[in-house]
């Protein structure tokens, strides 16, 4: 039965068309029926002061069935029938369990004392009670998770969960993001955790995105951008080994579980969620206008007549007495523009004891800053869940979304070293040519723009179906498939008025990925209360997940005819070689877990999950994931129990493994690739050895331990949650060169060990309550700590960065953190005083140095001639000379010592005049560095680019004008990567700032409503930081080096309007 139902599956997801896709599946899940023995509860939960509570978890008493409540303070959920007894839970208020009777709806008041240790938390595979956890875990309600208005839940993750760091690579549309939990896990394989979406689990991929321009950038785009954030209920962040080893080799960088909304038994309902907004710069790079630009240019070359090399080719431009004529551009303005965006989302569930459903669909859209620069996306949603009655219930979920995206975003990245986001900032801010310069050399930034078509196009369909059948009383046999599918198509032209496209006379790039990741699972579980003072749980299972991947690629140049870029890439006349790609990869899973719970204060946890994986070498397909777990619940104990001031305690302490296989479908196996060589003059093209196999090739395995506390004080009202952990990291997969004589370049291996170690808190508490005004304050604060302790017979690997620009910033060594970066140590400026007066003819004295000799004792850079103004470097080993061999050190490191973030909220309720709420989050990050490699253009080394105003106004010019920090900009020390360029990584952000208003519960009745409030959000309203590019949060292409600017697209101030709605 359930092969043939994958088989629909795969059959719907293969239609041409979308809309024929989601009807299809549609009309499967609602033509389900069945008849059943359960019976609809419905009811609504609120305060003593009448205010209806949002977020309640209601739960099934003894079993793992739960629901929350609405905005509006409604829940709806089937229950057997019989007596029955349902538990309510909420923030600030005490548990209350109530037995279920005839009467229908249920009025639930909650007293206000908190215990959120009984709210239902997702985890691998299952749910319990918060507190019944063994493991480390975080959650976000969907709730709070919606009031960021994000384009991408993971930006609206951002600064709420303890131990989880989440940074925006540009402030563009679609952009890529960086999310580590926990650290950095690995050198060469992903450290990206895993996505669990309600039980389908996806490994997202900047590889699942048709992207393949010259000099793109995949990592500017975010493939987790097409999902919905209305769609989300709740999000957990599995952490420790106890919570993700029951993922074994996909969960050694955490696991981020997403719970989509479902339906509720009971009447239809219906949710809108609409907003608009704009979007503007928060911040500007300050560069030379055109007037102090053509001062820049005459001190460089004093002896011209013209700035530069040469005449100009329109002298009258820049002659002194023609300058208040100067025509001059703002690139920054002429680039940038308001951005606009909207939002509209619309839910709808409901059904009654036998079927419960729940639909909803999605649309945003966004016209960034950078101007012809626009993302939108459309998502469809689909759950039917059937009880039988019969101890057999099944379901059918279903999920689509697309997104698209036009113009340079790919482009705004960090490896966009001739980005539109760059080019704005450091090109001469006058249209005047140099004589023997080439058109492209001084093309204006906005060409790129007005000469580039750049469409991405992406779409997802998750898909699942599940049944399940009581085999006795607490045994439970579940049997899921499903699938998620990815199609992605990139078409691409760049003008010969272009940068990109100047020196091909115009090209057009065609390009299409598609992948494929499906899944069976059985489980088995067993839920069985021995006595009230023993209770076991225990969870086996098999699973099956295979995926393939394929890219293709075309490329034409030579565009005599630009008009049809590359609606018709024909038109080209230099057609290069097509590139394709394909690969396909399996892993089979057994899993099992055990929950043990004592006197219902002792609680026991064990799993393991073997996976065989068919990347690995033959002597290696299967790895061994443990991992055991204790909790004490102090409180349950005698000696705390009459302690009036403590709510809760509870300590956690857990061990495990989990492992990483995040690297190429035949990383163990012999490799042929494309290659070509000369033949009588020919080129001749053929197949070549790539990589030798590697049979020992095998799991990168992460050993962690972890202890922490969780307890409530002062009846709730604050409530602390701490963990301190141990990572170690050992096989490490990294592809490194070979000798040549093996006849070989590169071979995947197991090299090397990590070590992370942390310690995170989280603090909540209920500063003010009063009947008709409440003060809460969340708050988080990490810290983690990461060390290379070996890297095999390597002594150090040094980190490129794609695309120049100091593209050797970094350098992994062992006792040193991933992220380190590595060169010269500035130690001031070369001042008059460092010199002696030279003889003016002396011809043994180079011409630019002629006039100044080093004084005896001064530090000498490489045995050259040094002149004042230069940077002067540190002399590490003290021999007088700084040389590139001796003397470059670690200056620095992408990794805060502290960061997190602080969320205030402010509720007055009154029954007359409505609700105000007003919150705000704040995040930070302290310590740290980045490696400003914008700096370098801006510094005036690149002869006719801009400078900054910072560095041309604080310049060290001459003996009239000298500076201790700034360089000279005819410095040639500029070129060498050095602490020059680093720059605190510190900030704080106020990065939202919400108020809102709904109406009267009585009006809302009135108007037949469940619920409706407007509200205002601003974003990203200012930012406390000393860093003097665009943004201190940095996020570079490569993993090993983050923290590195390539003068990466600004973020945005955004403010907004818009409502909730329930009908």
């Amino acid at each position: 039965m359930y092969s043939s139902l994958m088989k629909l599956i795969l059959n719907i997801t293969a239609c041409n068309s979308t809309w024929k896709t989601v009807v299809c599946t549609m009309f499967i899940c609602l033509s389900l029926s069945a008849t059943g023995q359960n019976k609809t509860v419905t009811g609504s939960v609120s305060a003593e002061s009448g205010e209806k509570l949002t977020g309640v978890s209601v739960q099934l008493k003894g079993t793992q069935t739960g629901s929350f409540t609405d905005q509006a303070g409604n829940f709806s959920m089937a229950v057997p029938t019989g007596s029955q007894t349902l538990v309510f839970s909420f923030i600030g208020f005490q548990s209350k369990e109530v037995v279920v009777t005839g009467a229908s709806p249920m009025n639930v008041v909650l007293q206000p004392i908190s215990k959120t240790m009984d709210d239902l938390v997702v985890i691998g595979y299952g749910s319990v009670k918060r507190s019944d956890l063994t493991g480390s875990v975080g959650t976000i309600k969907g709730v709070d998770l919606n009031r960021q208005k994000s384009a991408s839940f993971l930006e609206a993750m951002q600064g709420k969960v303890a131990g989880v760091q989440i940074t925006s690579q540009s402030g563009e549309p679609g952009a890529g993001v960086s999310i580590s939990i926990r650290g950095n896990n690995s050198l060469n394989a992903s450290s990206q955790p895993l996505y669990v979406i309600d039980g389908i689990q996806l490994d997202p991929s900047s590889r699942e995105l048709a992207i393949s321009s010259y000099q793109s950038d995949r990592s500017s785009y975010n493939p987790l951008a097409s999902i919905n954030p209305a769609d989300i209920e709740s999000i957990e962040v599995l952490k420790d080994a106890s919570a993700t080893a029951i993922y074994g080799s996909r969960g050694a960088n955490g696991v981020i579980m997403i719970k989509t909304k479902g339906g509720r038994s009971g009447t239809t309902k219906v949710d809108y969620d609409g907003s608009a907004g704009i979007s503007t710069m928060n911040r500007r790079i300050d560069v030379l206008d055109g007037k102090k630009y053509v001062d820049y240019m005459f001190w460089r070359n004093p002896a011209d007549s013209a700035f530069g090399k040469g005449a100009l080719v329109d002298q009258r431009y820049t002659e002194p007495r023609y300058r208040d004529d100067l025509k001059q551009y703002d690139w920054q303005d002429e680039v940038y523009r308001t951005g606009t965006f909207h939002s509209h989302n619309i839910g709808i569930s409901g059904g009654n004891e036998k079927v419960v459903y729940s639909a909803g669909a999605g649309y945003y859209k966004q016209d960034g800053m950078v101007k012809n620069n626009t993302y939108e996306r459309f998502s469809a949603r689909g759950k039917v869940d059937v009880n039988t009655g019969k101890r057999f219930k099944y379901g059918v979920n279903l999920d689509y979304s697309f997104s698209n995206a036009v113009g340079l975003i790919g482009q705004t990245g960090p490896n966009s070293f001739t980005g539109v986001p760059s080019l704005a900032v450091v090109t001469r801010p006058i249209l005047v040519a140099r004589a023997g310069e080439s058109l492209a050399s001084f093309m204006p930034p906005d060409n790129l723009l007005l000469y580039t078509d750049k469409r991405v196009y992406f779409d997802r369909i998750l898909g699942e179906i599940y049944g399940e059948y009581e085999i006795a009383t607490g045994l439970r046999l579940q049997v899921t498939t499903g699938l998620s599918r990815t199609n992605s198509k990139g078409n691409e032209f760049y003008g010969k008025n272009t940068d990109w496209g100047f020196q091909f006379k115009g090209f057009a790039v065609a390009s299409s990925a598609q992948s494929i990741n499906y899944f069976e699972r059985n489980l088995l579980t067993y839920d069985k209360e021995i006595n009230p003072n023993h209770r076991l749980n225990f969870l086996a299972g098999f699973e099956i997940n295979g995926a393939n991947f394929e890219t293709f690629r075309v490329q034409n140049n030579n565009f005599a005819d630009e008009s049809t870029g590359f609606h018709d890439i024909s038109k080209g006349t230099q057609p290069q070689i097509p590139t394709s790609y394909f690969e396909e990869s399996s892993l089979a899973s057994y899993l099992g877990r055990v929950n043990y719970t004592m006197f219902d204060k002792y609680l026991f946890t064990a799993s393991i999950r073997a996976d065989g994986s068919s990347k690995f070498g033959t002597n290696n397909k299967f790895g061994y994931f443990p991992s055991a777990a204790f909790a004490w619940k102090l409180k349950e104990e005698k000696f705390l129990k009459d302690v009036n001031s403590i709510s809760n305690l509870k300590l956690r302490m857990s061990y495990g493994a989990t492992g990483n296989d995040r690297i190429p479908a035949y990383s163990g196996s012999p490799r042929m690739g494309s290659s070509s060589f000369p033949s009588n003059d020919l080129l001749v093209f053929g197949l070549a050895p790539i990589s030798p196999s590697n049979p020992d090739l095998k799991w990168e395995t992460t050993v962690q331990g972890n202890i922490g506390v969780d307890v409530e004080f002062l009846n709730g009202r604050v409530q602390l949650t701490g963990d301190i952990y141990s990572k170690k990291t050992r096989d490490m997969l990294l592809e490194v060169a070979i000798p040549s004589q093996s006849g070989y370049n590169r071979q995947w291996q197991n090299i090397g060990t990590l070590k992370n170690r942390g310690y995170e808190l989280a603090l909540s508490t209920i500063n003010l309550r009063t009947k008709q005004f409440t003060w809460t304050t969340s708050l988080n604060l990490s810290a983690n700590r990461n060390t290379i302790l070996d890297l095999g017979s390597r002594s150090y690997l040094d980190v490129f960065i794609d695309g120049g620009w100091h593209y050797n910033a970094g350098r992994v060594a062992p006792g040193k953190p991933i992220g380190s970066m590595y060169g010269f140590v500035a130690d001031g400026i070369y001042q008059m005083s460092d010199f002696n007066w030279q003889n003016n003819n002396d011809p043994a004295i180079p011409e630019y140095a002629r006039d100044y000799s080093l004084r005896s004792g001064v530090v000498v850079f490489n045995g050259t001639f040094s002149r004042p103004g230069d940077i002067k470097f540190k002399d590490i080993n003290g021999d007088g000379v700084v040389d590139t061999d001796n003397d470059r050190a670690f200056i620095g490191s992408s990794n805060p010592k502290y960061f997190g973030g602080i969320t205030n909220t402010f509720t007055f309720k009154t029954a007359s005049a409505g609700t105000i709420d007003l919150s705000f989050l704040l995040t930070y990050s302290i310590g740290g560095e980045i490696y400003n490699a914008g700096n370098y253009w801006l510094s005036g080394i690149q002869g006719a680019f801009n400078m900054s105003d910072r560095n041309w106004d604080n310049a060290w010019l001459n003996e009239n004008k000298q500076s201790d920090r700034y360089a000279n900009p005819n410095s040639s020390t500029l070129d060498f990567v050095s602490s020059y360029n680093v720059e605190s990584a510190s900030y704080m952000r106020l990065n939202n700032l919400t108020l809102g208003y709904a109406l009267p519960s009585a009006l809302q009745s009135r108007m037949k409503m469940q619920g409706f409030r407007f509200f205002i959000t601003a974003q990203n309203l200012h930012v406390w930081s000393k860093y003097t590019g665009y943004d201190p949060e940095v996020a570079s292409n490569n993993p090993l080096l983050q923290s590195y600017d390539r003068i990466n697209g600004p973020r945005p101030f955004s403010l907004l309007f818009g409502i909730n709605a329930s009908f």
